[in-house]
């Protein structure tokens, strides 16, 4: 039987996390909005790392600049 891996970022980040570091790529302000329930979304590369030699290249830092410099009509990085 086949095998699935989740391939993620090296570390989790946490949503006002990402939201931070998206502001700050945008230059937009981070909206303050408190859900009626907690949200969690987390991805364990564990299995990668250790069956596949799995290292991720790209932070969530990197990514997010990485999406805001793609020019929008075009699809190609600036």
């Amino acid at each position: 039987m086949g095998e699935v891996f989740n391939v993620a970022a090296p570390k989790s980040t946490l949503y006002p996390a990402a939201a931070e570091v998206l502001a700050e790529a945008t230059g937009k302000d981070v909206l303050q909005w408190r859900a009626p329930v907690r949200w969690v979304f987390d991805l364990d590369i564990t299995k990668a790392r250790s069956w596949i030699g799995y290292e991720p290249q790209w932070t969530i830092e990197r990514m997010i600049a990485g999406a805001v410099s793609l020019d929008a009509n075009r699809g190609e990085q600036t």
